[in-house]
């Protein structure tokens, strides 16, 4: 779905700076992937019986597709975030940084499995249950636990993008000023 529903998103990410276009693709992310729990905890969403349910479920699936955008923005972050540290520090690192956001990833991934066996735990939900076999009132808990958990993980990337201040056109200066420099080999003796 994400294929799908990135695509329609392309102008938006051409018309839009990266911080926005990820602030964006984040938001539609949680919203389309948390709306039909928490439409169904308010018993506005369509119920298990209704010709309405698959069709509005696809549509929230491909919208949330939109969260490609922080994707493909925040790997393109990153590479303008290293080419800012080559300007000021002179030495080319982005191997540093992308390891550095696999690393976090991977740490975010590891910290949600951990609070979701945790928030599982919490509120008791059945080891082994057979699907239709949990009673409402820990399905409606479950939902409750994960809207706003997943929420305070968007609020806490809105915080800390609320901070990144590259803009395209900084990116251009920093991209001028490198190429205006002369080149070094691998042991750092000019070429030029």
């Amino acid at each position: 779905p994400s294929l799908h529903a990135t695509s329609p998103f392309t102008k938006l990410r051409l018309a839009q700076d990266k911080r926005r276009t990820m602030l964006v693709g984040a938001t539609l992310y949680y919203a389309f992937a948390v709306g039909p729990i928490v439409l169904r905890l308010l018993e506005w969403f369509p119920a298990n019986d209704s010709a309405l349910l698959t069709p509005v479920l696809v549509a929230f699936g491909v919208a949330s597709g939109a969260g490609g955008l922080a994707v493909v923005s925040s790997n393109s972050m990153m590479a303008d975030v290293a080419d800012e540290h080559e300007l000021e520090t002179g030495r080319r690192q982005e191997g540093i940084f992308f390891g550095a956001l696999s690393f976090a990833s991977k740490g975010a991934a590891g910290l949600g499995t951990l609070i979701g066996g945790l928030a599982l735990d919490v509120i008791q939900f059945p080891i082994g249950a057979a699907p239709g076999g949990v009673d409402a009132a820990t399905v409606f808990n479950l939902g409750a636990v994960y809207g706003p958990m997943l929420g305070v993980f968007v609020v806490f990337t809105v915080y800390c993008l609320m901070h990144y201040r590259l803009t395209e056109g900084r990116h251009a200066e920093i991209m001028a000023a490198l190429a205006a420099r002369p080149e070094e080999t691998a042991t750092g003796v000019q070429l030029s």
